[in-house]
């Protein structure tokens, strides 16, 4: 079976060992989740605190199919409490067969993302991490 696992030297910015373990702790928390297209987040807050979640379903789709899950990035933030400020986000998106997929916050995410104080966002972006 291929591994998914993050490998130093794929990546096109400089990344740490601890960046490719948090990373590794996303790929977990996205595996974690039950729907069809697994996210996962890690929030880490100056080195120390540290935050896990995956997406999950929120309703049935025919309810409300706009917002019918939790996504990944506000439940982690959601955890710490909705503040990250200095933080860094890794983000990680498995397909259904659980290959990586670009892992970038949709736009629904992406500004509380923001608004957090998160300073750093690692994501995969179909070839590396960046």
């Amino acid at each position: 079976m291929r591994t998914n696992a993050p490998r130093p030297g794929i990546s096109n910015r400089n990344l740490s060992s601890n960046d490719f373990s948090r990373i590794a702790r996303a790929i977990k928390a996205a595996r974690q989740s039950r729907l069809k297209v697994r996210v996962g987040a890690l929030v880490v807050v100056s080195g120390k605190k540290a935050a896990a979640a995956a997406n999950r379903e929120r309703n049935h789709p025919r309810l409300g199919h706009l917002d019918a899950s939790v996504h990944a990035e506000i439940a982690a933030l959601k955890k710490l409490g909705g503040t990250a400020r200095g933080g860094t986000i890794y983000i990680a998106r498995l397909g259904a067969r659980g290959r990586l997929l670009p892992s970038f916050p949709c736009r629904r995410c992406l500004p509380a993302v923001e608004a957090s104080g998160v300073r750093r966002i690692v994501w995969w972006d179909g070839s590396a991490w960046v």
